[in-house]
């Protein structure tokens, strides 16, 4: 199981890349079929860490996973490459990964106790506010389109979620399990934060691409290799 753990592990990042070079070479197949195969590898990880940790917590996340999965493909089949965003694609895949968050949202708050931290509302806080800004003040430099109202409302969950996964690191930081799983929720937020530019920004920086997919595959390779420290 070592064996199979490492192969995964070595895998993982080469897939990862593969999807960057594909976007960046603006291959639309490739991309669609290395980005699917590269979030399949997340699903794998979790996987086997869980016959390999046997801890539940895997089962509990495990609709999230599926979810990302599911908002990966989605996403891409939108041409995402291009900005095109394409519906119904682009509004399923969003709403995918707004199912996700809130699953490990739900996660999060079990192992928290539900007990309110500052993190919790300032961080949610702070991107809605950003968002707003960027759809209303910024309009020289951002273009959300319709997209607005459903940006605001996936600020706050992606914010939530980050939130309490930095709480999660915080308060559980001795414990490598819990720091790794938090870290994973706070990359995933940072990951969305770049995507957001990506897609709404009227001068398109190259390199938002690159730091969508660092952030985002690193997140979900954290959460879904989380279990094998507990």
């Amino acid at each position: 199981m070592k064996l199979l753990i490492g192969i995964l592990f070595l895998c993982y990042p080469l897939l990862v890349v593969l999807t960057g070079s594909a976007m960046y070479r603006r291959h639309y197949q490739s991309y669609t079929i290395m980005k699917t195969l590269a979030s399949t590898g997340f699903l794998l990880i979790g996987a086997v860490t869980w016959l390999t940790s046997g801890q539940a917590i895997y089962l509990a996340l495990l609709p999230a996973y599926l979810c990302c999965f599911i908002g990966d493909v989605l996403l891409a089949l939108s041409n995402e490459i291009d900005n095109e965003l394409k519906n119904p694609q682009f509004t399923l895949g969003v709403a995918a990964f707004a199912i996700a968050h809130i699953f490990v949202i739900i996660e999060f708050g079990k192992l928290l106790h539900w007990q309110l931290s500052l993190s919790w509302v300032l961080v949610p806080l702070a991107l809605f506010a950003y968002t707003f800004y960027t759809a209303t003040a910024a309009k020289d430099r951002f273009c959300y389109g319709q997209n607005a109202v459903p940006s605001l409302v996936y600020a706050v969950v992606v914010g939530l979620c980050g939130g309490m996964g930095w709480d999660l690191a915080v308060s559980h930081s001795g414990e490598p399990a819990m720091l790794l799983m938090g870290l994973g929720a706070v990359w995933f937020m940072i990951s969305d934060f770049i995507l957001a530019h990506k897609y709404f920004c009227i001068i398109k920086k190259q390199r938002t691409g690159a730091g969508v997919l660092l952030f985002y595959y690193g997140a979900m390779g954290m959460l879904s290799a989380f279990p094998l420290l507990l």
